[in-house]
């Protein structure tokens, strides 16, 4: 019997890649759900999903990620990042049910220009920051088990991202101010199901393994750069006409404030699922050359 996997948050960026690779995933059957049709802040609704589907994982793409928006919706936002965390919680313990759940680089927020470990101090600023902390604590205090991702400048195909808006920006405009003075890696989304999916089907494959899944990671492709250095890498790739310019982050104000250190240590992902992780830049083509965009 093919297990179960529940997907919620299906019309986001991560719900739409599950959608898109499931069927390279063929021991497995995938059923995804909508807000409307399975609202995760609704405790009747995880009720239902609970009796109706009983999935072997719920892997909860469902999340606010206005950051700037939090700022002043302080309550949905809390509702969806963290409330419903506690949901989750209430309603599969004691069940088989498994959860994946994704969360962010916010949660640390720190400056310390070393490469960040899951174990590190946590230090959000933002209350979009604060509000995916206390809902990964809720799930990881519930005694489920629970595959924590935290992940950060996440883009892909579909819906609204970084990447798209550059693409736009670059054919629509003559210049361009982008910030280069915050560090990370984007994640591209396909990557993140994938291994995902691998430390699921190992889990699968060896309940023994269950160690390596009831985990919080890190992930984020190798490399490290600024968003300026992003926007350039893609303008070129696109033939944008656009001249980029390098401003600093005081002259891009934001409701939120953004983390100026996003850089991620991969060493505990490697080590316990002993997975490759590409380049930023491997990925980056990879994703522009699925909406068109040739490389030489």
């Amino acid at each position: 019997m093919l297990k179960k996997i529940a997907v919620t948050g299906a019309s986001g960026q991560l719900g739409q890649e599950f959608y898109n690779l499931q069927k390279q995933f063929p021991s497995f059957e995938f059923l995804f759900f909508n807000k409307s049709e399975v609202d995760i802040s609704n405790l009747e609704d995880l009720r239902n999903l609970s009796e109706k589907v009983s999935p072997d994982y719920l892997v909860n793409c469902a999340a606010y990620t206005a950051v700037d928006k939090a700022e002043t919706e302080h309550d949905i936002c809390f509702e969806i990042n963290t409330e419903a965390c506690k949901n989750i919680a209430l309603v599969f313990t004691g069940t088989k049910t498994k959860i994946v759940h994704f969360s962010t680089d916010y949660v640390y927020h720190t400056d310390s220009r070393f490469p960040l470990k899951e174990d590190d101090d946590k230090s959000p600023v933002s209350v979009y920051g604060k509000s995916k902390l206390q809902g990964e604590n809720w799930l990881r205090n519930s005694g489920l088990p629970v595959l924590i991702i935290r992940s950060s400048w996440i883009y892909s195909p579909y819906g609204h991202n970084f990447l798209k808006t550059i693409i736009r920006l670059c054919q629509e405009k003559d210049n361009i101010n982008v910030v280069g003075d915050q560090y990370g890696a984007p994640a591209y989304t396909e990557d993140i199901v994938f291994a995902v999916m691998e430390i699921i089907q190992n889990y699968t494959h060896n309940p023994d393994l269950l160690d390596t899944f009831n985990q919080t990671y890190n992930f984020a492709p190798e490399g490290i750069i600024t968003w300026y250095d992003f926007a350039c890498s893609i303008n070129k790739i696109v033939h944008g006409k656009a001249t980029i310019h390098k401003i600093p982050s005081k002259e891009y104000p934001t409701a939120a404030s953004r983390p100026y250190w996003s850089v991620m240590s991969r060493k505990k992902i490697k080590k316990n699922i002993n997975t490759d992780i590409p380049h930023w830049h491997a990925s980056m083509v990879k994703c522009l050359n699925k909406l068109g965009y040739e490389t030489s």
